[in-house]
């Protein structure tokens, strides 16, 4: 390390050490500086920061973290795998992604044998404000004998600004448990005619339901975290001039309108979008108020669907 008019540059004789990856392997770190596979060093060319900045930087775990980007860890992953996180040599930070989107770990009880292991590992005791820093937190295991049947190391947690979490995960005390990533989402349609006031449309075709949130038989959607989801909701008349009024309802309030009115004799789809806040429990449907929507079995013109962005406390 140099130090010149009060400026730090970083050199590296020789490019940093990387690490293979695989399946049940941690893969090489993230950095946001530079699209690079460097393990555990923020910076891979001469780079100059200013003291201040580059100390910072230098200890965060916000800016020094390993991308773990590995499908089997969604909450909704049910295949017969066994993955182990006894068998990971853990070294350092590490943030939850899914194909490229930033997740967090879980703060209730994951059903048996999902996350691509038997036991999978949740957050007792929920995620930390930014305020709060670094924060020490229980890790549960579900199992035959309950929710917290493995009571597995506490690990490190710390919120960073842009709404991620970054973990100081540690081995398990046994096999075969493994740190989930939740997800949310799901995707319906309605594969018919809508006609006057229906006060929920009962969305019969479920293309997807991760997370299991969505109920095809009440065709209401109930949020199983405190978080921000994004919802849409679309109509489709037919032709003759008709009119088509759809509201999303959240806990009995109408909140959001896709609306059509046709004065010739056309079509015309409309796509809404609303994204809000929602406790753990909350109620999302959408309402037929008056009109006709036209859709069939393969159109898929009349749908409903939504996506937990980021859970919360």
């Amino acid at each position: 390390m140099l130090k010149a008019n009060n400026r730090v540059a970083h050199k590296w004789d020789k490019d940093p050490p990387k690490i293979p990856t695989s399946d049940n392997k941690v893969p090489t770190s993230h950095n946001k500086y530079h699209n690079s596979s460097s393990l555990l060093y923020p910076f891979t060319k001469d780079v100059v920061e200013e003291d201040s900045v580059e100390e910072d930087h230098m200890y965060d775990p916000c800016f020094r973290y390993t991308a773990l980007d590995q499908p089997w860890r969604a909450t909704n992953y049910s295949r017969t795998n066994s993955m182990c996180d006894r068998k990971v040599e853990w070294r350092g930070w590490y943030r939850l992604y899914y194909r490229g989107k930033s997740l967090q770990m879980p703060e209730r009880c994951v059903s048996r044998r999902m996350c691509g292991t038997h036991a999978p590992l949740w957050l007792a005791g929920g995620h930390p404000r930014l305020r709060d820093g670094i924060v020490i937190r229980q890790v549960c295991g579900h199992w035959k004998k309950g929710c917290c049947a493995y009571k597995s190391s506490p690990i490190e947690v710390k919120k960073c600004r842009g709404n991620y979490y970054v973990y100081r995960f540690v081995k398990p005390p046994t096999c075969n448990l493994a740190y989930c990533a939740v997800r949310v989402f799901f995707y319906a349609s309605f594969p018919g005619r809508l006609s006057g006031k229906v006060n929920t449309v009962k969305y019969s075709k479920v293309f997807v339901n991760v997370g299991g949130g969505f109920s095809k038989r009440t065709g209401v959607f109930t949020a199983p975290v405190t978080g921000v989801y994004q919802f849409f909701f679309s109509t489709h008349s037919g032709t003759g001039g008709t009119k088509s009024d759809l509201w999303l309802v959240i806990n009995g309030y109408w909140v959001s309108q896709s609306h059509i009115s046709l004065p010739t004799s056309s079509s015309t789809g409309n796509l809404s979008t609303y994204m809000t806040t929602l406790r753990k429990g909350a109620r999302v449907y959408v309402t037929h108020n008056y009109g006709q929507s036209w859709a069939n079995t393969s159109s898929n013109t009349i749908t409903f669907g939504g996506s937990l962005l980021m859970q919360q406390r």
